[in-house]
């Protein structure tokens, strides 16, 4: 609070837009002063150069640092997996992030496939397999997934207590070594997804996570373990192309861009896999939108931004104007099941490959959407400024999190969607792209289970 604080104080008083929320997380007090004072005594190209002192900083030097995969994931180059062979049976799949929203559903879809004979199931923070298991189930059963699985289903879930940001997950050498010669195939969805987190707090989980990870997958060089690594369309923020190709990664000179540490780490992310798979780890990249909640329950993520921002506007009968922010989002049901989907494809695969899917449905306008619930659920609309001075005087904790929006920049341009190869894909695989496209009855849905 006291960082969104000082950004709007700021942006009202000096500059708009001079520091970026991570920013201001990570500059100390004097480089803060002494960029504003710049800003302040210099006229237009001045300010343009003290924008590249801000953003520079040897930041390329920096980023150049972090996206090079170093010595400990070991070169095992030209080893060969049959696909075919793989995901027709018996599949013993590591799985992080159960706990949450995207990983609970993945589970989920995966136990009732029956090429799936064991879901290692890797858990932070708990004293015991019975207390790990016990937060899976009650996070199966809040979604209302539980009642779906059978009991020979449910005993395919194996715990491993550990932790996915630190070396060989904590474990000691034995029980290492035997997942090792146990699992054969890896999804990473574990993550940490705060928007407002600086790239120092994000990288501990999302970037350190991955490093274990392709460890991992090549620690027994008999049995080489593809990944599945989940990243986000976020990596695209504040950058223009005439198309996102699946194959486009944002070189090191546009990460600073992305403005988030969360995006900025899901980038460094994917250059390392990008790199192991040079080094015989084969990897399939999905990037998902924001993932809404389900359509036939209405039940959805409760640290969701989107979401949180649309209960807010509902809760308190408000919404802002001059809303020009696009975003993109689809249903937990369509990105889970098409996830699956194309993991389980051995045409989705390549040896000493990396191939990326942008999962994504079309980007919209917020204010499209916020028009729309006006109608329905008969809300006012009220100058963006005034709009967020009732969230802070309301001091509740969920409004916090939303007001970094900023009304006037879209942080991703209209032409950000599925490439026409991934459409075509999951329509190979009889998945309908429509679905992925949220109605406003999946929002009322989604509004009720919240309020009911």
């Amino acid at each position: 609070m006291v960082i969104i604080s000082l950004k709007n104080f700021i942006d009202s008083n000096y500059t708009q837009n001079l520091f970026t929320i991570s920013q201001i997380q990570t500059f100390t007090i004097g480089v803060l002063l002494q960029n504003i004072s710049k800003s302040l005594n210099g006229n237009n190209n001045n300010k343009k150069t003290n924008q590249k002192i801000i953003s520079n900083n040897n930041n390329k030097e920096f980023w150049e640092k972090e996206i090079k995969l170093n010595n400990t994931v070991k070169n095992l180059a030209n080893t060969s997996i049959d696909f075919n062979n793989l995901l027709a049976n018996d599949l013993n799949v590591l799985l992080t992030g159960t706990s949450g929203y995207l990983g609970v559903y993945l589970l989920s879809n995966l136990l009732k496939r029956s090429n799936c004979s064991k879901i290692y199931c890797l858990v932070r923070n708990k004293k015991s397999n019975n207390e790990a298991l016990e937060t899976i189930i009650n996070n199966l059963k809040y979604h209302r997934l539980y009642e779906q699985i059978t009991a020979n289903e449910f005993k395919k879930i194996e715990i491993i207590l550990g932790d996915i940001s630190i070396q060989q997950f904590g474990l000691q050498d034995g029980q290492y070594n035997n997942i090792a010669s146990n699992i054969n195939l890896i999804i990473n969805c574990g993550a940490n997804t705060n928007l407002i987190s600086p790239y120092s707090e994000c990288k501990p989980i999302n970037v350190a996570s991955t490093y274990e990870m392709l460890k991992f997958a090549n620690h027994n060089e008999k049995l080489i373990k593809p990944i599945v690594h989940i990243s986000s369309f976020s990596i695209f923020t504040n950058i223009q192309r005439e198309e996102f190709e699946d194959s486009f990664i944002p070189s090191v000179d546009q990460i600073e861009q992305s403005e988030n540490g969360y995006g900025q780490s899901k980038i460094v992310s994917e250059y390392l896999v990008r790199e192991a798979s040079n080094r015989g780890i084969p990897s399939i990249v999905l990037r998902l939108p924001f993932i809404f909640a389900n359509p036939y329950t209405g039940i959805g993520n409760k640290n969701d931004f989107v979401q949180l921002f649309i209960q807010q506007c509902y809760k308190f009968k408000i919404y802002p104007d001059q809303f020009i922010n696009l975003t993109n989002l689809a249903p937990i049901t369509w990105i889970s099941d098409n996830v699956c989907k194309i993991l389980l494809n051995a045409n989705c695969w390549e040896n000493n490959s990396s191939k990326s899917y942008n999962l994504i449905s079309d980007t919209f306008k917020i204010s499209d959407v916020l028009e729309q619930l006006s109608k329905e659920f008969n809300l006012q609309k009220l100058d963006y400024n005034d709009w967020k001075s009732r969230l802070i005087e309301s001091k509740n904790e969920s409004c916090n999190k939303i007001l970094i929006l900023d009304p006037h920049k879209s942080l991703f341009t209209s032409n950000l969607k599925a490439t026409r190869s991934t459409i075509k894909l999951l329509e190979s695989m009889n998945s309908n792209y429509n679905d992925s496209f949220v109605t406003i009855n999946m929002i009322k849905k989604h509004i009720d289970f919240h309020f009911k």
